[in-house]
């Protein structure tokens, strides 16, 4: 039987692949990323460092494009990504095409496994219906090794001698991208601009130039309610609010790449 992770270079992948490797073994194993060409220079390290602890085989997976790339080849810019999104162009068809192609896996003797745990758990029909007909399931809803929440999942890293990348520590929800998601919420993206602002004011710029392109002053890669609002005006608002604020009230949005519905 071929096991194949959907391995993010994040954390919760990583404790799930562990767990795959623990119930199977490794000689079938494969540790799939997909790799979208703004990942942060701490992921390549976590990602070598926890695939020799994993054992397997690695499977380095590059589109070639980055997601603004993405954006600017199909002139949208859109929460809603769909197939014209830079998840499914970036991460989801490079899996796919590698899955397909792969003469020596099939339906019949593969398993798909996604780093989802159980405050997820209600994606997974979502994930099964886009990855049918291969079975797949959730290694961090395992019974045998205790369903996993955030607090196990770093405690599992920190057993293992694992750690994770730097964005984490920084306060990001998840390490995809680069701290950048077209799905993360204004607090996402403040934390983004007080931790990275020269990384803040590339995407700043990209989408400056998107919008250029698309003829566009409505839209931004982020929303208040039911407004668009762009980098460069929440950059301009954070900038002239005084020292207290409610973070409450900024969503941070979270990656769900693989697991959306398409």
């Amino acid at each position: 039987m071929n096991h194949i992770v959907f391995f993010s270079s994040g954390a919760a992948s990583t404790v799930a692949a562990m767990r795959v490797a623990q119930k199977y073994g490794t000689e079938n194993l494969y540790l799939l990323f997909a790799d979208t060409g703004i990942e942060d220079e701490d992921n390549y390290r976590f990602l070598q460092d926890s695939a020799n602890h994993i054992g397997g085989q690695l499977v380095h997976l590059k589109d070639g494009r980055t997601p603004w790339d993405v954006f600017n080849q199909g002139k949208w810019l859109s929460h809603r990504q769909g197939e014209k999104g830079c998840s499914y162009q970036l991460k989801v068809l490079p899996c796919k095409e590698w899955i397909e192609n792969n003469p020596d896996i099939s339906p019949e003797n593969t398993v798909l496994y996604f780093g989802i745990n159980f405050e997820e758990i209600h994606r997974i029909d979502a994930i099964a219906a886009n990855w049918s007909p291969y079975k797949v399931e959730t290694p961090l809803c395992w019974d045998e090794f205790g369903w996993a929440d955030k607090a196990k999942i770093f405690s599992t890293l920190k057993q293992a001698n694992l750690t994770p990348p730097r964005l984490y520590e920084m306060g990001f929800s998840h390490a995809n991208c680069g701290g950048f998601c077209i799905k993360a919420g204004l607090g996402h993206y403040r934390n983004l601009l007080k931790q990275m602002p020269e990384r803040y004011a590339h995407h700043e710029q990209q989408e400056k130039q998107l919008l250029a392109i698309m003829g566009r002053d409505d839209i931004g890669i982020l929303r208040r309610q039911s407004k668009g609002i762009t980098l460069e005006e929440w950059r301009k608002e954070i900038e002239a609010e005084p020292i207290q604020f409610d973070l409450f009230n900024e969503a941070l949005g979270g990656c769900n790449c693989f697991t959306e519905v398409i």
